[in-house]
């Protein structure tokens, strides 16, 4: 899970969540609202909040889990048909959440930092 700081860019959820308050083009081929997506948003956010980015040491497999179901839920609720080619997605990104291993999850020994992606 990533946030794009760039201010004229913005995830294919935030995308979804600045369209109306219907959409119709998710997986599931149901009318999805702008609501439906915010709720799904601050469900991971308050999921990931503890977690220092994926790399804390308490954090379970089930834990790993619920966060993996939460996340597929939201890319559920994408109207887009490719998000990854969107041009929504490109600008510089900050990792907010990532079960990838070091240092590609922001740590490099002892240290941790920031993991940024820069998509173009």
């Amino acid at each position: 899970l990533s946030v794009n700081r760039n201010s004229n860019a913005r995830s294919s959820a935030s995308a979804a969540a600045a369209l109306p308050n219907i959409l119709s083009n998710n997986s599931n081929n149901e009318p999805t609202s702008s609501s439906a997506i915010t709720d799904a948003k601050q469900q991971i956010n308050h999921a990931i909040s503890a977690t220092d980015k994926g790399r804390s040491a308490t954090l379970t497999a089930s834990d790993r889990s619920k966060i993996t179901s939460k996340l597929a839920h939201l890319e559920s609720l994408c109207p887009l048909t490719e998000p990854a080619r969107s041009p929504l997605m490109e600008g510089p990104w900050i990792v907010l959440y990532t079960d990838a291993p070091p240092p590609s999850n922001g740590q490099l020994g002892p240290l941790r930092g920031v993991a940024k992606q820069v998509i173009d």
